[in-house]
C-alpha cells in the first residue's frame, strides 16, 4: 500500500502560498506525495497541532503568529526559517503630502480625517497578526476615539480597496506588509510609528508536527532545514501569481528554475 501523502497547510494568502509551494516542490523532488490545503490562521494552527497536517508554511515568528504558535508549540517544531524580515505597517498613497500625514498620530487630526475618502480601514483575517497590531495601534494613537474603524476582511479585500482608491485618487489608509507584490506595483508610503506599536521584523518559518516529522527520512529533514530565500524572491513569485496569473506551484517552479544552483545546494 502506498504511503499517505504528506499534508502541507498554508494560509490562503498568495505570499504564504508561494512560499509553501517552494516547500511542496522540494518535497516532491525528494519523492514524497504532497497534498496542499489552504485555510485561515486559527484553522491551520489547530490542524497542525492535531497532526492532521504535517507541515505549515509560513509562520511569522516571534510576533505575527506568536499567540497561535504558543498554542501548539508543545506538539510542533520549527523546521527552519524560509526567509527573514517579514513586517507589518500602515501606508498611504505617495500623493498624500508628507507635511500633512507623516506618522500614525497624524491620522487623528480632524482636518486629515475630513480629507480621507473613508475612516474605515479594511483589514485582514480577524485572527491575523496584522489585525492584532492594527487594533493596538488604533488604541495607542487615539484613532478609535477620533472615529476610525477597522473592518476585518481578507487580504484580497485589502488589495481590491487599494486598487479602487488609487484609481479614484482618494486619500486613504491601508494596512500592508512585506513581502507582498503590492509594494512593487503601487506607490504607497509607509507611515512612521513613533510609539513602536508594530513589532520588529519577523522570520517566516516552516513548521512541522513534531511526531510526524520524526517519521520522515533524515535526508528529508535535512533538506527542509536548508530551504532559504529572501523577501525579493517572495515578491517575485507573488507577482507571478497576482500579475501573470500563474498558480502558486507554477510560480515556485519558475522561480526555482531561475535559481537552479541555489536549489541544488538545498538538495545536497
Amino acid at each position: 500500500m502506498a504511503a499517505a501523502p504528506l499534508v502541507l497547510g498554508r494560509l490562503n494568502e498568495s505570499i504564504h502560498q508561494v512560499a509553501g509551494a517552494v516547500v511542496e516542490e522540494v518535497l516532491s523532488r525528494l519523492g514524497h506525495d504532497v497534498l496542499v490545503i489552504d485555510g485561515m490562521h486559527e484553522e491551520m494552527y489547530a490542524q497542525l497541532g492535531a497532526g492532521r497536517i504535517q507541515f505549515f508554511a509560513t509562520a511569522w515568528l516571534p510576533h505575527g503568529h506568536g499567540d497561535l504558535w504558543r498554542s501548539v508549540q508543545d506538539r510542533v517544531t520549527e523546521v527552519g526559517m524560509l526567509f527573514d524580515g517579514a513586517q507589518y505597517f500602515w501606508a498611504v498613497p505617495c500623493y498624500v503630502p508628507e507635511a500633512e500625514v507623516w506618522d500614525l498620530a497624524d491620522l487623528a487630526d480632524p482636518e486629515v480625517m475630513a480629507d480621507m475618502a473613508s475612516v474605515t480601514v479594511i483589514g485582514a483575517d480577524a485572527a491575523s497578526g496584522l489585525n492584532r497590531w492594527s487594533t493596538e495601534l488604533m488604541q495607542a494613537y487615539g484613532l478609535l476615539e477620533a472615529g476610525w474603524r477597522l473592518q476585518p476582511a481578507h487580504v484580497d479585500d485589502i488589495v481590491a480597496n487599494v486598487r479602487r482608491r488609487l484609481a479614484a485618487g482618494d486619500w486613504f489608509v491601508t494596512p500592508t506588509w512585506v513581502p507582498h507584490h503590492l509594494n512593487d506595483v503601487f506607490h504607497l508610503r509607509r507611515l512612521a510609528d513613533p510609539l513602536r506599536v508594530f513589532p520588529s521584523p519577523d522570520r517566516a518559518s516552516l513548521l512541522a508536527h513534531r511526531a510526524s516529522l520524526e517519521t520522515l527520512p533524515g535526508r528529508t529533514r535535512e533538506v527542509l532545514g536548508r530551504i532559504r530565500f529572501d523577501i525579493d524572491d517572495v515578491n517575485a513569485m507573488d507577482s507571478l501569481v497576482n500579475l501573470d496569473g500563474l498558480a502558486p506551484i507554477g510560480a515556485a517552479r519558475e522561480w526555482m528554475a531561475e535559481r537552479d544552483s541555489l536549489v541544488r545546494c538545498w538538495l545536497g
